[in-house]
């Protein structure tokens, strides 16, 4: 599909759980800064789930270097401190002249917390998303109790808030 001359823009999301830094806090990391492909001596469940979204990572590297050289624009998008943006294949896309980061915080695009995301991307127009939290508003609680259980928001914080949407496709 990328190949039709009407693909203009790319957008891409590759999953966040197996280069997340939250693992850093709950069960072992799969991947440290120092070895971003993954870290030795992974179980075989966490090998596996590591080998696919390395496969995924490197899918769409290709995906953007294609794109990059056949002139259609492209989006990655993961959180800012991602392990997978220090990936040899994500690191060569910073070659192209035309390739840069924006880093947001989501809260300043309509999301209900802070958090810090990533777009390495060559769609100039999106440089203008690069807002960080100015405290001029509050942010949701990222963990609550109920019923004495805590109860974790992360997964709310999935979907793209619909003032983002709206100032990507703008942009793009």
């Amino acid at each position: 599909w990328i190949k039709q001359p009407a693909t203009k823009v790319v957008p891409m999301a590759p999953p966040r759980s197996a280069a997340s830094r939250a693992k850093e806090e709950g069960p072992p990391p799969l991947r440290s800064d120092a070895r971003p492909e993954g870290l030795p001596g992974l179980g075989p469940q966490d090998q596996k789930r590591v080998d696919k979204a390395n496969a995924i990572y490197l899918f769409i590297s290709e995906v953007a270097e294609y794109c990059q050289a056949h002139g259609i624009l492209w989006i990655i998008e993961n959180p800012e401190r991602s392990i997978m943006w220090l990936l040899p294949i994500d690191q060569a896309l910073l070659r192209h002249s035309s390739v840069f980061d924006v880093c947001y915080d989501a809260c300043m695009h309509g999301g209900l917390r802070k958090k810090a995301q990533r777009l390495r991307t060559d769609v100039a127009a999106l440089r203008s998303l690069g807002l960080r939290c100015d405290s001029s508003h509050d942010h949701a609680p990222w963990v609550s109790v109920h019923h004495g259980g805590r109860i974790f928001h992360t997964a709310e914080e999935a979907e793209y808030p619909h003032i983002f949407c709206a100032r990507v496709a703008a942009g793009a």
